[in-house]
C-alpha cells in the first residue's frame, strides 16, 4: 500500500476515533454519570466519603461511595466548565483509549487498512461502554499499562524495586476510582505474567508473578471498606445482576455472541503468535466475563482490535476484493464516518446533559420525586431541592426497592403508590403509571414536556 493510502486511512481512523467520541461524549443516556457527578461535588464540599443519604425522603442509611475517586474527577470538571466539562472529559478519555488501541496495532506492522476494518467492527460492539462510567477509567488504565508493557518492560525488570512501588501505587489509585477494578487487575496480571515469561527463567518469573500478585492485594486493601472489598463487590453484583440490562447473562443479550465467538475464533487461529498473545489473552478473559455479564464483552472486542487486524491481513480474499480492495476499504469506513457524523449535532446539542433536562426543570419545588433510576439520576445534580425514592446506586438501595420501582411502573396500585408516599411523579407518557394516574382524584398532570415523551405528576397541586 502507497503512502497516499496509508495517509488516507490515518486520516479516517482519526476522524471516526473523534466523532465516536464525540457523538457517545454527548449523547448520555445513562443516568449513573450525574449521581455520580453529585457525590464528588457532595466530598469537596464536605470531605467524608462515607455518609448519610441525604438526597432521597426514604434514605436507606449510611451510603458508601464505590467509586469514589472518579466521583471527584466528574466533580472537578462539572465545576471546571459547567455543562462542557464533563462532555470535554469524555471526548478526550474515549479518543485516547481508541487511539491507544490502534496505534498498539500500527506497532506491529499491519497495514492501516485493515485496521480501520477491525477498528470499525469493534467500535459497532462497543460504542455503549465509550460513556463517562469508571469502567471507562479502568479499561483505559489497563490499556495504558499494556501499553506501557509492551514497551518499556524490559526497564521495569532492570529496576524492580520502582517497578513495585509504582504497581503499588497504581492499584491504590485505581480501586479508589472503580470498585470493579480487580476484574481489570486480572488481566493486568495476565498481562505482565505473558511480557515476562519469556524474558527470564520460569523460577524468577513465577516469583516475579507472585511478588506482583501480592503488592495488587495489598494496594486493593486501601480502600474505603478496607478488607470487606470482595464481600462489598459481591454484594454489589447481587443486586444488579438480572435487575441491570448490563448485568445480564449473553443469553439475554444475544447481539454480543458476536463479539465472544470471534474472540475465542481469533485466539485458536492466532494463539501461536506471542506478540499478539497479551492482547488474545485479555480478549479471552472478558469473553467469559461477557457470557456471565455483557458488561464486559464489549471490553473483548476491543482488545481484539489489534489481532483481528493481523487476522484479516492474512486471509486470502476473493479476486474481486483484492483488485479494489482500498476502494472498498475506503467506502465501508465513508459510510460508517457518514453515520456517526449525523449523529453528532445532536450530541454537541445536548453536551453530555440529560435528555429530560426540560422535565427536570418542571418539576415542583421540594417535591418527593417517584421515577425510574434513570430518570431521578440527573435529578440530584440539577435539582437538589427535589428529593428523590431512588435513582442507579442499585448497591445502596438494594435489590427488593430496584424491584418495588420496577412493579409500581409497569403494574401500579393504590397501595403500593401511598406506601411510598410521594408528591411528585415523572413517567413516560401512555405508559401504565401515567395511565393508572389518571384515575385518581388527588394526582393532577401539571406537565407535558415537547415532545411529549414525559409527564409530570403532582399530588400537591392536585384538587
Amino acid at each position: 500500500m502507497n503512502k497516499l493510502f496509508s495517509r488516507l486511512f490515518n486520516i479516517f481512523a482519526v476522524l471516526i476515533i473523534a466523532t465516536s467520541s464525540i457523538y457517545r461524549s454527548g449523547w448520555v443516556v445513562e443516568g449513573d454519570i450525574f449521581w455520580q457527578t453529585r457525590a464528588g461535588i457532595d466530598w469537596l464540599k464536605y470531605f467524608k466519603i462515607i455518609k448519610i443519604d441525604e438526597w432521597s425522603y426514604l434514605p436507606n442509611g449510611e451510603w458508601i461511595p464505590n467509586s469514589w475517586g472518579w466521583n471527584v474527577v466528574l466533580a472537578f470538571f462539572y465545576q471546571l466548565s459547567n455543562p462542557y466539562g464533563l462532555f470535554i472529559l469524555g471526548v478526550l478519555l474515549s479518543s485516547l483509549l481508541l487511539t491507544i488501541i490502534y496505534f498498539s496495532a500500527k506497532k506491529l506492522s499491519i497495514r492501516s487498512d485493515f485496521i480501520l476494518l477491525s477498528l470499525i467492527t469493534a467500535l459497532i460492539f462497543s460504542l455503549n461502554i465509550l460513556s463517562l462510567r469508571p469502567a471507562l477509567i479502568s479499561g483505559l488504565a489497563l490499556i495504558c499499562f499494556i501499553y506501557f508493557i509492551e514497551n518499556f518492560s524490559s526497564k521495569a525488570i532492570k529496576f524492580p524495586l520502582r517497578s513495585f512501588g509504582f504497581f503499588f501505587l497504581f492499584n491504590v489509585i485505581m480501586i479508589n476510582m472503580h470498585l470493579s477494578w480487580p476484574a481489570y487487575l486480572v488481566p493486568l496480571l495476565i498481562a505482565i505474567s505473558a511480557s515476562l515469561y519469556e524474558k527470564m527463567p520460569r523460577n524468577e518469573w513465577l516469583k516475579k508473578i507472585s511478588l506482583y500478585a501480592c503488592v495488587a492485594l495489598l494496594a486493593l486493601l486501601f480502600n474505603p471498606v478496607g478488607v470487606k472489598l470482595f464481600s462489598h463487590i459481591l454484594f454489589t453484583v447481587n443486586n444488579s445482576v438480572g435487575v441491570i440490562y448490563e448485568w445480564r447473562p449473553i443469553w439475554k443479550a444475544p447481539i454480543y455472541f458476536f463479539p465472544i465467538i470471534l474472540s475465542f475464533f481469533v485466539f485458536w487461529k492466532l494463539h501461536q503468535f506471542s506478540k499478539l498473545r497479551i492482547w488474545l489473552l485479555c480478549s479471552i478473559y472478558f469473553s467469559l466475563l461477557g457470557i456471565y455479564a455483557v458488561r464486559f464483552a464489549p471490553w473483548a472486542m476491543l482488545f481484539l482490535t489489534p489481532p483481528m487486524s493481523f487476522w484479516i491481513s492474512g486471509l486470502c480474499y476473493p479476486s474481486w476484493w483484492k483488485k479494489r480492495q482500498l476502494f472498498y476499504t475506503s467506502v465501508i469506513a465513508s459510510v460508517f464516518l457518514f453515520f456517526i457524523v449525523n449523529l453528532v449535532p445532536r450530541s454537541l446539542k445536548q453536551h453530555g446533559e440529560p435528555s429530560q433536562l426540560e422535565s427536570i426543570k418542571l418539576l415542583p419545588k421540594n417535591c418527593h420525586l417517584l421515577s425510574t433510576d434513570v430518570l431521578s439520576s440527573p435529578v440530584v445534580l440539577y435539582r437538589p431541592d427535589v428529593k428523590i425514592f431512588i435513582d442507579g446506586r442499585n448497591d445502596y438501595w438494594g435489590r427488593q426497592r430496584v424491584l418495588d420501582v420496577s412493579n409500581l411502573i409497569t403494574n401500579p396500585n393504590k397501595s403500593l403508590l401511598d406506601q411510598n408516599n410521594p408528591t411528585c411523579i415523572m413517567s413516560f407518557k401512555n405508559g401504565a403509571l401515567s395511565r393508572y394516574l389518571l384515575t385518581r382524584s388527588d394526582w393532577k398532570l401539571i406537565e407535558q414536556v415537547n415532545p411529549s415523551t414525559l409527564e409530570i405528576w403532582s399530588k400537591e397541586n392536585a384538587n
